[in-house]
């Protein structure tokens, strides 16, 4: 098990739990959507609810995370749907960031991986 949770920091600079990705993911919107809130501190809590569904991304490969886009790549592509966050002033600021991509759809967190790439 350490070996594989090892293999996929290594290749991707981190994995999280579930529980600690539901956990830190909450408390992440509430800063989203409290009006009292920077657009820094929004962008930073977009950054960290991109992480958790990253994390769970990988869980999902079965496996095969060395075939997982990496993070940056990942965001691009969640960032072609400009209402994921429901902020354009905080999508904007995170398209700045990282660009957009295709490759993930509306209201899908998964990267999925190829039949074609896994032969």
């Amino acid at each position: 098990m350490h070996s594989y949770i090892d293999g996929i920091i290594a290749k991707h600079g981190f994995i999280w739990t579930y529980a600690k990705c539901e956990s830190i993911k909450s408390a992440a919107w509430r800063v989203i959507y409290d009006t009292n809130s920077s657009l820094s501190e929004k962008h930073d809590a977009a950054i960290i609810v991109l992480r958790a569904w990253f994390s769970r991304s990988i869980a999902e490969t079965h496996g095969e995370y060395h075939r997982h886009v990496d993070f940056r790549t990942y965001v691009a592509m969640m960032l072609n749907d400009q209402d994921r966050f429901q902020s354009a002033e905080l999508h904007d600021s995170l398209v700045e960031k990282f660009g957009k991509l295709g490759g993930i759809g509306k209201g899908s967190t998964h990267y999925e991986i190829s039949k074609k790439a896994r032969t």
